[in-house]
């Protein structure tokens, strides 16, 4: 697992991370009984939505690192940290 503080590799990483995208959204579409075109129109969504969380949480480590600020998923660990928290 990535360490609290880790939430900034994701300059590092963003990159590599397609294929978790894709997983996520295939599993989506094999979830449930739908049509095929319902079950492409979840993996779609789910696709989109993945890729906006991920360009979120790059713009945010883009905005904050420059600066100093460190980042990490939760408050786990002391000192001057910003804690990531994507909606």
């Amino acid at each position: 697992m990535t360490p609290p503080r880790g939430a900034a590799e994701i300059l590092n990483e963003r990159q590599k991370l397609d294929f978790v995208v894709n997983t996520i959204a295939d599993r989506a579409k094999n979830h449930a009984n739908m049509t095929a075109a319902e079950a492409e129109e979840l993996r779609l969504k789910v696709r989109t939505q993945a890729i906006d969380l991920l360009d979120d949480w790059s713009k945010i480590a883009m905005e904050g690192v420059p600066s100093g600020v460190q980042l990490q998923y939760q408050m786990e660990v002391g000192g001057q940290t910003q804690r990531v928290i994507l909606q």
